[in-house]
C-alpha cells in the first residue's frame, strides 16, 4: 500500500498537540511534521493554550529547514482563530481539518505514538528541563538517525536532502532548456 504524500518539503505541515506526564505533572507536548518528508519539530511546554501555540508557531518557522506553505491543525482551543489569522498573516495558509476526523492529521497522530514507544515509556525524567532537553535530542534522532519504512528505509533528513537535490536539477534544467 502506498501512503498519500504531499510532493514538496513545506507544502503541508501537520501540526498536533500531545500531553504527556513528567514526574507526575502533565506537559504538553507540541509537534509539528512535514507531509512529504516526515520531518519534525517538538517542542514541550507547560500550558496549552493559544499563547503557547503562537510561541510554538514562532519556533517552527525557525526551526524548520524549508518554508512552510500549509500548516493544518486541528480544530482544539489552543489553535484559535487567532492563532489562524496570524498564521495566514506570515503568508501560510492555515487549514483546520474536519471536526472528529484524526486520520486527516494522520502522519503527526502515528508520530505521536512512535514518541510514546521510543522515547516517553523508555525514559523518566526528574523535571520540565530534563524531559525538554531530551525530547530536542530524540527529535535529532528522529529526524536524522531513526529510519522510516514510510521513507523507503530512509531517515526525514535524507527524504529531504533528496528532495532538495531532485529540486535544484531541475531549477538548473529549466534554465539550461531557456538558454
Amino acid at each position: 500500500m502506498r501512503l498519500f504524500a504531499k510532493d514538496q518539503p513545506g507544502d503541508s505541515v501537520q501540526v498536533d498537540v500531545k500531553f504527556v506526564r513528567v514526574n507526575r505533572q502533565r506537559y504538553f507536548q507540541y509537534t509539528a511534521l512535514d507531509d512529504c518528508t516526515r520531518f519534525r519539530v517538538l517542542r514541550l511546554y507547560r500550558q496549552l493554550n493559544h499563547r503557547t501555540s503562537l510561541a510554538f508557531f514562532r519556533e517552527l518557522r525557525e526551526a524548520m529547514p524549508f518554508p512552510i506553505r500549509k500548516l493544518q491543525s486541528d480544530n482544539g482551543t489552543e489553535f484559535p482563530l487567532e492563532f489562524a489569522l496570524t498564521v495566514q498573516a506570515t503568508g501560510i495558509r492555515h487549514r483546520y481539518i474536519t471536526p472528529r476526523r484524526p486520520e486527516q492529521n494522520g502522519k503527526v497522530e502515528r508520530s505521536h505514538r512512535i514518541d510514546d514507544e521510543e522515547f516517553w515509556q523508555r525514559h523518566s525524567f526528574g523535571s520540565f528541563d530534563d524531559a525538554s532537553v531530551a525530547l530536542e535530542r530524540w527529535e535529532r534522532r528522529y529526524n536524522h538517525e531513526r529510519f522510516s519504512m514510510a521513507l523507503r528505509g530512509h531517515t526525514p533528513s535524507e527524504a529531504l536532502a533528496a528532495k532538495l537535490s531532485a529540486r535544484a536539477s531541475d531549477q538548473l534544467a529549466s534554465i539550461g532548456a531557456g538558454t
